[in-house]
């Protein structure tokens, strides 16, 4: 019946919009056994799911606590998306800490979806757009001052580059400038070494 089958995919962990598959690392079994769930989550939050009997209590709990768009969260995460800076960590650490927030902040207010039948206005792909070039620019802005030459190149591009070409874009800089220095240090030592050679000759 339609009846069982649906409290069957609540059960079965696809009850919230069906959004993980059964195939889904993150896809909980009523089989699965809680004591293995749990050395997957925060120990904070682990502690308060210890006592379920099953994979599915724990995914109702933390649907309920988390699931839900809180403000005073989705406040907190935008503050610390606003102050993230590199500060002297590599393009893929900073980067990498800007799209775990990012993902955060989806979770906590996720972007209104057309339920609309046949919808031809194609929503959904502007406010995919609009997220992703708001991201481009917090990207960019966080970069510390090295990076100021290929930002401004980034800006001036038309069109306005995807987050991800950006990314690799400023990312090839930092291996370049990277190799750059390498020689630089190269060649200065053995500058330094023919000079001290030099000296001991005419000693």
């Amino acid at each position: 019946m339609a009846g069982d089958d649906a409290s069957s995919k609540a059960k079965d962990g696809e009850g919230y919009g069906g959004s993980i598959p059964h195939e889904s690392p993150y896809y909980l079994h009523p089989s699965d056994l809680p004591k293995q769930l749990h050395t997957t989550v925060e120990k904070n939050i682990r502690n308060s799911v210890k006592y379920a009997s099953t994979a599915s209590e724990i995914w109702s709990d933390l649907e309920e606590r988390f699931g839900k768009e809180s403000a005073p969260r989705a406040y907190e995460i935008k503050q610390k998306i606003a102050g993230t800076r590199q500060a002297e960590n590599s393009v893929s650490a900073y980067f990498t800490h800007l799209r775990s927030l990012w993902d955060e902040a989806q979770s906590v207010q996720p972007f209104p979806q057309c339920s609309c039948d046949k919808c031809e206005c194609d929503v959904g792909k502007k406010i995919f757009e609009h997220q992703e070039k708001e991201h481009l620019y917090e990207f960019l802005m966080g970069l510390d001052n090295e990076f100021a030459v290929i930002r401004t190149q980034i800006l001036a591009t038309k069109p306005t580059p995807s987050l991800t070409a950006a990314y690799h874009m400023v990312h090839d800089d930092e291996k370049q400038r990277a190799v750059s220095n390498e020689n630089k240090g190269n060649v200065e030592a053995a500058v330094f070494k023919a000079f001290q050679k030099r000296t001991v000759i005419i000693a």
